[in-house]
């Protein structure tokens, strides 16, 4: 989102605004965003190999040339302070914010940018020596800053602003992507650690997995049957004491049916001897 209305930096780029104040376009002018964008323009101006074609290309596009206001500096003596540093742009752009040439006395509106090497002015060419103004473009590529100025006229630091903006837009859209993928799955780790262990987790194997939907006499040589022990008190069928007496019975019949038949009958014999 652009700190300052596009309207408002539309008419305050062009050499005299239409509606807004001059205190306005001053404040537009000296914020700290502005002067981030101007020292990207400065590196940009001073790549010639790549990005001054790139320049070019944006001024042609949004006619527009160079990045303040044409023939209208404003001088600020603040320094970049905290801002990263670009070893691309030069230390004359790294002085001060801002650094103007010849005041144009006659009008003291305009003052002139600094000299280029491709933009070079005389105020007053009928003294000797000559004053140099300066450049009436801030940093302008190519052949428009020898232009004249008109009506039309106007800076780019606007389309400079857009032009960045949509350079930027692919990787931020990317990586706040990635980091509400990363919240995702940080919020599904945290549903799944207070899920309940035994009930939610982990299925019951008897009764869901081993013997379920199972037609047995079809597999009947497939398992062996075997016993359990303590299986029904573990199940909570048998109390310890219920199943005690179970087995106690079930030992004493177990010795019942081991003594050979007739037994009983010859002891009484014998006893009716005696």
């Amino acid at each position: 989102m652009p700190q300052y209305d596009k309207d408002l930096q539309a008419d305050c780029l062009k050499t005299t605004p239409d509606t807004v104040t001059e205190s306005d376009c001053r404040a537009y002018y000296r914020s700290d965003r502005t002067a981030g964008f101007r020292l990207v323009w400065a590196a940009y101006y001073q790549d010639v190999s790549t990005n001054n074609q790139a320049l070019d290309d944006l001024q042609t596009a949004s006619a527009c040339c160079g990045f303040f206001a044409p023939f209208r500096c404003l001088n600020d003596t603040r320094s970049f302070g905290d801002f990263p540093s670009l070893n691309k742009v030069s230390s004359i752009v790294l002085k001060q914010r801002m650094s103007c040439g010849h005041h144009a006395s006659n009008n003291p509106k305009y003052d002139y940018y600094l000299a280029q090497e491709n933009c070079l002015e005389y105020f007053d060419a009928t003294v000797i020596p000559p004053i140099v103004g300066g450049c009436k473009y801030d940093l302008g590529v190519g052949s428009c800053a020898n232009d004249e100025i008109s009506i039309y006229s106007q800076g780019c630091a606007s389309a400079m602003e857009d032009y960045m903006n949509e350079k930027l837009l692919p990787p931020a859209v990317f990586f706040l992507a990635a980091s509400g993928v990363n919240m995702l799955c940080m919020v599904i780790c945290t549903v799944l650690f207070f899920k309940r262990k035994y009930e939610d987790v982990f299925p019951t194997y008897e009764q869901d997995i081993q013997y379920k939907n199972v037609d047995y006499p079809k597999i009947k040589d497939k398992f062996v049957v075997k016993p359990k022990a303590n299986i029904l008190v573990k199940h909570g069928f048998l109390t310890p004491a219920e199943m005690h007496t179970r087995q106690a019975a079930i030992s004493s019949s177990a010795q019942s049916s081991s003594v050979p038949a007739g037994s009983a009958a010859g002891d009484g014999q014998k006893s009716a001897n005696v």
